[in-house]
């Protein structure tokens, strides 16, 4: 037997509460030496072959073993000179690896191993799992482009700086590239009726008087005439940029103490057709431990995590009108998809969210100027 507090990985935890069954008082667990009494949530504990079945499905989801791939024997016959090593071009992982990069922990291999039902192979199954250091494992998202739809964020971005931006080119097409991301967006689609927040610093009486004759409008998106090079819009295209809460929408416009500000708040009235970039709902979508995980949307997660990563790093003003043409050409592609916008997780305040709105499709309801 296993127990939950033998790992660090929460889904791993949550499988084996949820499969397994509590621990009795006094109990000790023989692999990680954790005793109940030591614990602050309840124990529970599962049979190492339960687990480790559930790991070889997972491994077998996601990964395809090289007997079935023969891509050592086409690197040797194919691309090796004599005494190169044709995992250089093959690129596989071990079982160690595999289990590592899906769990967090390189000793699953050994449990994966020693739990392997081997009256399957003496009937003539294959013997996958006996094995956990020879490199043997490709993972599907790279080799199976057609199915899985791999695309990389990083690719996409150097290619638009610096190659093709409006129309496609011979060896790279801006619209191919969008159309593999385009069912990942399908699979993340959110549509809620919300209250939105957007803030303004007030640096003078003259802004005071101009928020205070006009506060829906002054507080809503920018005029076409005023819209400004940011990092989701080109200058003269005009999008609403909310928080669903004061305390986000306060913290976005950097507002530090003493400053005034004034804060508008609007609700939406129709739902909106949005997709939901939080970080929460791709992990709930992508979690490798439910029966009904999409691979397709799994492989995807890295294009949408680099998306994520790159929106909320700092940039200098000096290099926006380049760092913005990626998030500008992406942020377009969903509008034109007939999305509304977008949500995603603000950088400048745990646990608050943020949503691009591409039209006016709000209605303002009251605003409040405060320190």
């Amino acid at each position: 037997m296993i127990c939950n507090y033998c790992f660090e990985n929460e889904e791993m935890k949550k499988y084996i509460e949820e499969n397994g069954e509590k621990a009795k008082t006094q109990y000790q667990c023989l692999e990680c030496r954790t005793s109940n009494k030591e614990t602050v949530d309840e124990m529970y504990i599962i049979s190492k072959r339960t687990l480790a079945k559930k790991m070889q499905n997972i491994i077998f989801k996601l990964y395809e073993h090289d007997n079935d791939l023969g891509m050592m024997q086409n690197a040797e016959n194919n691309f090796c000179e004599d005494g190169e090593d044709p995992n250089f071009y093959a690129q596989l992982q071990s079982l160690e690896e595999v289990c590592f990069d899906l769990f967090g922990d390189e000793k699953l291999a050994q449990i994966i191993s020693e739990n392997t039902n081997w009256r399957n192979i003496a009937d003539g199954g294959d013997d996958y799992f006996s094995d956990i250091y020879s490199l043997v494992w490709k993972e599907k998202c790279w080799w199976d482009d057609e199915r899985f739809g791999l695309s990389q964020w990083q690719t996409f971005c150097e290619n638009v700086k610096h190659k093709a931006r409006y129309f496609n080119h011979n060896n790279f097409s801006v619209t191919d590239f969008l159309e593999k991301f385009k069912l990942a967006l399908e699979k993340i689609k959110y549509s809620e009726d919300l209250t939105i927040f957007r803030a303004r610093k007030i640096n003078s009486l003259e802004k005071e008087i101009t928020i205070k004759s006009n506060p829906s409008c002054e507080l809503g998106k920018v005029s076409i005439q005023s819209a400004q090079n940011n990092r989701f819009s080109p200058i003269g295209i005009s999008y609403g940029y909310f928080a669903t809460d004061e305390i986000t929408a306060i913290k976005e416009i950097r507002a530090i103490k003493e400053n005034k500000v004034a804060i508008g708040k609007f609700t939406i009235t129709d739902e909106l057709k949005l997709i939901d970039f939080r970080f929460q709902t791709m992990k709930n979508k992508v979690n490798i431990f439910n029966d009904d995980l999409d691979i397709s949307l799994y492989c995807q997660q890295q294009f949408i995590k680099d998306f994520l990563k790159d929106i909320s790093k700092p940039i200098k003003d000096s290099d926006q009108l380049l760092e913005y043409v990626s998030t500008q050409i992406l942020s377009e592609f969903i509008w034109h998809l007939g999305y509304d916008g977008f949500l995603y997780d603000s950088s400048q305040n745990d646990n608050g969210v943020n949503l691009v709105i591409f039209e006016a499709k709000y209605q303002f309801i009251n605003y409040e100027v405060r320190k």
